[in-house]
């Protein structure tokens, strides 16, 4: 079996609150994992990163940058009441690896703590380039950061992802495939559940993956693996009927 990793190697530290969106999940009080704030109440992230998680012991970080200074941060804390992941999650290759978290009470939506959009259905983004964030090891044996950092990755199509150095039944028709063919720069342990964003025309950010899984980290012909948020859409929707999400592009009946 891969090296499923809890999958930010090379990139750049980000700027104070630039991702208002990136999230971080606490177990216990100690960070683990991301995610992506997509309305007032819920978070997108990975379904192996709350798989037997008992919501009493999660809670979620809105707003941070350096974890070990949150004061520099308007960040706040927030206990988890409902956690989901997809019903055909299946961890021994990790399609469907998608879930959400239900927040204990509402995001008040400042410059520093606000959602991503969710994206239009249908697209594939091939040749695209998205952003991913994150506070994940700066390399596969190192230690996680404590600076939220940022990676710029091309995304690629499935096809090609097949052609490279994983097996063509690795990657299904629920994941993508975005990095460098000669590695370097891609998420790595504790990146897992965050977010690869697009920023359309409009300037909005679009949540279209999820950091799922990899082998290894950065390896040459191994790009990370991510979860294709556009055939989970009609799942979100059902997940999150109590909650207000961000303006879509097209305008709203």
């Amino acid at each position: 079996m891969p090296n499923r990793r809890m999958r930010v190697v090379g990139g750049n530290n980000a700027e104070f609150n630039e991702y208002p969106w990136m999230v971080g999940l606490l177990y216990k009080g100690h960070f683990y994992c991301g995610g992506t704030l997509i309305s007032d109440r819920y978070v997108l992230t990975a379904a192996h990163c709350i798989e037997g998680v008992r919501v009493n012991n999660l809670k979620i970080m809105v707003g941070d940058h350096i974890r070990s200074f949150p004061i520099e941060t308007n960040s706040k804390e927030y206990q988890a009441v409902y956690s989901v992941y997809h019903h055909q999650f299946n961890r021994s290759n990790f399609n469907n690896d998608i879930g959400l978290v239900k927040l204990g009470q509402k995001v008040d939506y400042k410059w520093y703590s606000r959602p991503a959009c969710l994206p239009r259905p249908d697209t594939d983004y091939v040749g695209e380039m998205g952003v991913v964030t994150g506070w994940g090891r700066e390399s596969e044996k190192g230690d996680p950061t404590d600076t939220l950092r940022e990676i710029l990755v091309p995304i690629f199509s499935n096809p090609v992802c097949q052609n490279l150095r994983y097996k063509p039944y690795e990657i299904t028709h629920n994941m993508f495939c975005a990095g460098y063919l000669n590695g370097g720069t891609d998420s790595c342990h504790g990146d897992s559940g965050g977010g690869l964003l697009w920023q359309g025309r409009d300037g909005k950010m679009d949540v279209i993956g999820v950091v799922s899984w990899g082998q290894g980290c950065a390896r040459r012909g191994y790009p990370g693996i991510y979860t294709r948020v556009t055939n989970y859409l009609d799942w979100i929707e059902e997940h999150t009927k109590d909650s207000c999400f961000c303006g879509r592009r097209e305008g709203r009946s």
